[in-house]
């Protein structure tokens, strides 16, 4: 199994010192990083992916610097550093301003990673008024969310691996707000994604996606497992529990050839042609998949891969689920 063990970002790196505060965008504006005019989505424009990598990865690097600070909690100096950046972005209005469809497809994720990051303050005793100005800034940030999702998202994505990500980001806030509105939404959002699987749990609409279908099965599971593991907390029943590990299951099975999906999509995946190497970080969800499966294949390779994280996710997932 081949891994690009340089992208797994650090979570057991001590916290040394407070990072220094970030310029905040408030305004974001990038392109699709595909080719125009191709229906896969599989064939990377090499411009139009350096101006969207460009554009988000100042966003990135703070979530990776603020995940790191996370994996020390509850130290009451990591504590304290945590609250004060959520309070910079919050001041700050960050994502306010979303120009372009593809920052509006994307941003779920990121907004999932700030709130877990609250999430994880809040469970190492932060009270309501540390996290007032993030739980309103994310509020707004969630209902934005909701508003594009329902009326403006293509309705191909509104079934695939965004439309997750934005479904963790709105429960987590919903949760942090104590909103059943917002808790509510990304149910419908997991049932769009995930009761459609097929019976060997691979999602159609990431094998749609040529070269990228198991990377994209991947990114699909992630934020659906997590997910679902936030709401067997919460008590709350999950959309398609069976189907949802089927799919985990199927990307697990593939990452070693990835001759299923090849097989199924006719087309050799990214992970085996050369076009990228699987990172550690894009397994980290099966730290929360033992909360619904205790797999033994996950297990040895947890055991294999640990720590596991993902700035995304909220950090350092081997810690955050107890493993």
């Amino acid at each position: 199994m081949r891994f690009l063990w340089v992208l797994f970002l650090g979570v057991a790196d001590p916290l040394v010192a407070c990072p220094d505060f970030t310029d905040v965008p408030s305004t974001l504006s990038y392109p699709s990083p595909y080719v125009a005019g191709d229906p896969t989505k599989s064939q990377i424009s090499k411009s139009q992916h350096a101006q969207m990598k460009a554009a988000v990865a100042p966003i990135d690097d703070a979530l990776r610097a603020l995940a790191r600070v996370a994996d020390d909690l509850p130290d009451p100096d990591a504590q304290g550093c945590l609250i004060s950046h959520l309070q910079h972005w919050a001041q700050q209005d960050g994502f306010a301003e979303l120009q372009t469809l593809q920052a509006r497809l994307t941003i779920g994720a990121r907004l999932a990673g700030f709130a877990i990051l609250a999430r994880r303050l809040k469970a190492a005793g932060a009270t309501e008024a540390d996290l007032r100005d993030a739980t309103q800034w994310l509020s707004r940030r969630a209902r934005a969310q909701v508003s594009f999702w329902e009326a403006e998202a293509p309705p191909l994505a509104r079934k695939g691996n965004l439309r997750a990500w934005a479904s963790l980001a709105v429960w987590v806030i919903g949760e942090l707000q104590g909103s059943t509105i917002l808790m509510e939404w990304p149910r419908a959002g997991q049932a769009q994604v995930i009761c459609a699987a097929n019976a060997d749990g691979s999602l159609p609409i990431e094998m749609r996606r040529g070269q990228f279908s198991l990377h994209y099965q991947l990114h699909a599971v992630a934020p659906l497992v997590v997910l679902a593991a936030f709401q067997k907390q919460a008590q709350v029943p999950v959309p398609c529990e069976a189907a949802l590990r089927r799919a985990a299951e199927y990307a697990l099975s593939d990452i070693e050839s990835g001759a299923k999906t090849a097989a199924r999509t006719g087309v050799i995946q990214s992970y085996f042609n050369g076009t990228e190497t699987l990172a550690q970080h894009e397994l980290a969800w099966i730290e929360a998949y033992f909360t619904l499966e205790a797999s033994g294949p996950a297990r040895e390779l947890a055991r294999d891969l640990r720590p596991l994280g993902n700035s995304k996710l909220g950090g350092n997932q081997t810690k955050l689920w107890g493993h």
